[in-house]
């Protein structure tokens, strides 16, 4: 069985907030989380009786959220079904095509989802959905953006399994630990990418933020807050509002986020790391320019090494990662990709090397049907799973070739990582560190 999942369910758990709010009552069957086998499922729809059954994830778990939405139907067939998040959101034709719901529902889902259980007899006056009526699929109206984040109440963070959610992990320096959302939305437009919360960023107000760092650190002794944005660093002076805001509090916790290499700077960086940001992670994605710019980035490699640098240099771990496949894409890119991770020396910090995917509703996917490369999209979402694996070739080399050269370039770029381990360990007290760790190994913390 694969570990449990890391990252909080927030739709759900933002959903499940503003349901209860609303005063409805609410029942939260997490099968993510809990590894819930398929006949415990079953029973538990079996003996319940709801009126509505609400289901979100991504568009990865389009093949299992096909089969329980009909499993739900054959059990309860007047229970109406509500999908949302990119399962439904990023291909609403095809969903009511191959699933038995009702109900889609597009962007975000706070006002629509309360707005529908009031109107559910009376869907085409509920913005921002997608019902079937009579064999064919209406969309109504597309909902506004919501302007206010505070305006909507914490996710229902104790109808979900903390213990899973909280429990540490290496990142986290093996101390309690729990995700958050900054804001939402994305201002960039990178070809892979499918933003459900639209092209506008809005964030937060600091003192909402704070607010729920102190009632996670108060009810689940959180130590180590993991920012799940795509990108924290698109508002400077908000930023550094909440990190003066951090240290003002003298909350004393340790956080990660990721950005983009673009939108970093010297000063921003001492900022963040003096309020305890330890961690950054950045899309560097290429260290061919040739390929950032194939994908719309938006940046260029020295942005990309400068980003590495500075992080560095102010007492940060950067991450980075990277991917392969891109349109375009050729050994000499990849060998570009390769020489960038050993000129910045990044080998000491965590990096990964992907293949590119076109994921539904993005530029890459449009472009991948257009050229007949995606014949049965049934079939070929249902494949969609760890971008670490193999999907699709939008490159003019071989399925072959391309995997063989991926699997060098991770294999270049291991070797160099153990290169500077060794290096590392010899120079600095490797021997303690090592024995440190083989400690914490027989005490099972690791």
């Amino acid at each position: 069985m694969s570990k449990p999942p890391e990252i909080f369910p927030f739709g759900l758990g933002y959903i499940s907030g503003v349901l209860l709010e609303a005063g409805h009552e609410v029942d939260v069957l997490d099968i993510n989380a809990k590894r819930i086998p398929e006949d415990i499922v079953l029973k538990k729809i079996k003996e319940s009786d709801y009126d509505i059954i609400g289901i979100g994830g991504l568009i990865t778990t389009y093949k299992y959220v096909k089969w329980l939405t009909h499993e739900i139907k054959k059990i309860k067939p007047k229970t109406k079904i509500v999908l949302g998040g990119g399962v439904g959101a990023a291909i609403p034709e095809l969903a009511f095509e191959k699933m038995n719901t009702d109900f889609i529902v597009m962007g975000e889902g706070e006002i629509t989802i309360t707005e529908l259980l009031d109107k559910i007899d009376k869907p085409n006056s509920v913005k921002g959905i997608c019902y079937k009526e009579n064999g064919v699929v209406h969309r109504t109206p597309e909902r506004e953006l919501i302007k206010d984040l505070d305006t909507i109440p914490f996710p229902a963070w104790d109808s979900f399994p903390m213990d899973i959610y909280t429990r540490p992990i290496s990142r986290s320096g093996w101390v309690k630990r729990s995700d958050m959302l900054y804001g939402r939305g994305c201002p960039f437009m990178c070809t892979f990418c499918w933003h459900n919360f639209g092209h506008t960023n809005r964030l937060r107000s600091n003192d909402n933020v704070i607010e729920e760092i102190k009632l996670l650190k108060d009810k689940y002794d959180i130590k180590y807050i993991e920012f799940d944005d795509d990108c924290i660093t698109t508002n400077r002076e908000h930023l550094i509002e909440f990190c003066n805001r951090m240290m003002e509090e003298k909350l004393g916790l340790k956080w990660e986020c990721s950005s983009r290499v673009n939108l970093i700077d010297e000063e921003m960086l001492r900022i963040m790391k003096k309020a305890g940001c330890n961690n950054i992670t950045y899309g560097i994605e290429s260290g061919s320019q040739k390929m950032l710019n194939s994908m719309r980035k938006g940046t260029t490699v020295e942005q990309g090494k400068r980003a590495i640098e500075l992080t560095k240099k102010v007492g940060m771990r950067p991450h980075a990662g990277f991917m392969v496949g891109t349109v375009g894409e050729t050994k000499e890119t990849i060998q570009e990709t390769v020489k960038f991770w050993k000129d910045i020396n990044i080998a000491s910090q965590r990096m990964e090397i992907f293949f590119t995917t076109p994921f539904p509703a993005t530029q890459l996917y449009n472009y991948a049907k257009e050229r007949g490369l995606i014949k049965n999209e049934d079939k070929y979402i249902e494949k969609l799973g760890d971008v670490a694996d193999f999907t699709i070739n939008l490159t003019d080399m071989s399925d072959e070739e391309l995997m063989n050269l991926r699997n060098q370039a991770v294999k270049e770029c291991d070797i160099s990582l153990v290169k500077w381990a060794y290096d590392y360990y010899r120079c600095f007290g490797g021997l303690s560190l090592i024995k440190s760790g083989i400690d914490k190994l027989k005490k099972g913390k690791i």
